[in-house]
């Protein structure tokens, strides 16, 4: 569970109904670790689309598929030691 929680959300504002119609969350974890979540009843066509970062790569749930992107070495060491700036690790998609 987030430890801090930032959150903006909006009754009819876009639809005449009781709920909230449209909503960004940041959240911070205690290990360090960041999300955010964005939701609206406006977004034509739409996206449904989950995204999770780690370490070692990366998975995304989209359009009925899942796809890892397996980096070949962790990216917190990589970032540290890399001399050409924003390089990135290479990658295994999966």
């Amino acid at each position: 569970m987030p430890v801090k929680v930032r959150a903006f959300c909006h009754e009819a504002k876009w639809h005449n109904i009781e709920v909230e119609d449209d909503v960004t969350a940041y959240m911070e974890f205690e290990n360090g670790a960041t999300g955010v979540f964005v939701t609206t009843t406006v977004d034509a066509p739409g996206t449904n689309r989950l995204e999770l970062t780690f370490e070692m790569g990366k998975i995304v749930c989209e359009e009925g598929k899942l796809i890892f992107d397996k980096l070949s070495t962790n990216i917190s060491e990589y970032c540290m030691t890399e001399k050409e700036g924003f390089k990135k690790p290479d990658c295994t998609r999966i």
